[in-house]
């Protein structure tokens, strides 16, 4: 085998493997995963928000759940008026 045949066994021969791995390269399951990559992502709904407000609050809200929303609103500025009136007088700094 003469130079000449070796350069063109050799060149068909790394032709022949780069061939394979573009092959397998484009059949790993990396490629497969980047094709359906966004399929899954969540759809929200247009949904429709009301505020309800108080003084110390503004509670966002479905109208589906306005009572609840209420007792919930409701609920929160009775808790701020204890939390307020046993915090009366005590530092409100930071604890070390």
């Amino acid at each position: 085998m003469n130079y000449e045949d070796y350069k063109a066994q050799r060149k068909s021969l790394c032709s022949l493997w780069l061939i394979l791995l573009v092959f397998f390269v484009t059949l790993s399951p990396g490629s497969a995963g980047a094709q359906s990559f966004g399929k899954n992502k969540v759809r929200y709904n247009n949904l429709v928000w009301n505020i309800l407000k108080s003084e110390h609050f503004e509670l966002y809200f479905n109208p589906e759940i306005e009572p609840l929303a209420k007792t919930a609103l409701n609920m929160a500025e009775s808790a701020y008026r204890r939390i307020k009136e046993d915090l009366a007088g005590k530092s409100l700094s930071p604890f070390p």
